[in-house]
């Protein structure tokens, strides 16, 4: 897959012109070269980022990492993804232990 004509964040700085190159969901290249492949996007007018990190939430979108269940983590998994982040570290608040590991 190629992502196209967006800003891509290179070397703490956006660059115009490049194009990302995947394969199999990893980053193969980064070029100013017209690559031929069958998937193209088209990021006109976007900014090309690596996905965020999340080293510290409590929750987001109304689901509280405390109280959710199975299916709420991957609802919440989810709002993360559409967000831009990649990854995160859910981090409990105080409370008793049992609850802690329910």
């Amino acid at each position: 897959m190629i992502i196209k004509n967006g800003k891509l964040f290179i070397k703490n700085k956006f660059e115009d012109d490049h194009h990302l190159v995947t394969k199999k969901q990893i980053i193969k290249n980064i070029t100013i070269k017209d690559v031929k492949d069958n998937i193209k996007i088209d990021a006109s007018g976007c900014y090309v980022v690596p996905g965020f990190i999340d080293i510290h939430t409590h929750g987001l979108g109304g689901y509280d990492v405390n109280q959710v269940n199975k299916d709420d983590m991957e609802k919440l998994a989810n709002i993360y993804i559409k967000e831009g982040t990649t990854s995160v570290l859910p981090s409990t608040v105080s409370q008793p232990m049992e609850k802690t590991y329910k």
